[in-house]
């Protein structure tokens, strides 16, 4: 789950986004026409539950933060034996940035 969090993150969207052959070509559905069409939940309006977060990577390092301070020494070992490089850097960056340790 870190990993496609870190990619999530860390990579821009050219770098994580793979193009879908599959894709229908939108000039095949020329004809229709969604104005009369109800949305069901266009006028609903529901509460974010993630209202608080204001910068999921400060969130995110505070959290592996918090959680390596309960068993120190073990984290660092997970991260560098099951991420890739690219977000074993990322997150080193980021720890640095919002001064969060992961030790």
């Amino acid at each position: 789950m870190l990993e496609s969090s870190m990619t999530l993150l860390a990579r821009p969207e050219q770098g994580r986004v793979e193009e879908d052959p599959e894709m229908p070509d939108i000039a095949e559905n020329a004809g229709y026409s969604a104005t009369f069409v109800h949305l069901h939940n266009a006028g609903k309006r529901e509460d974010d539950p993630l209202k608080d977060i204001r910068d999921p990577k400060e969130f995110l390092v505070n959290s592996l933060a918090r959680l390596a301070a309960l068993s120190p020494g073990r984290y660092p070992q997970v991260f560098s034996q099951y991420l890739d490089p690219t977000n074993q850097a990322e997150l080193h960056r980021l720890c640095e940035f919002y001064k969060c340790p992961i030790a």
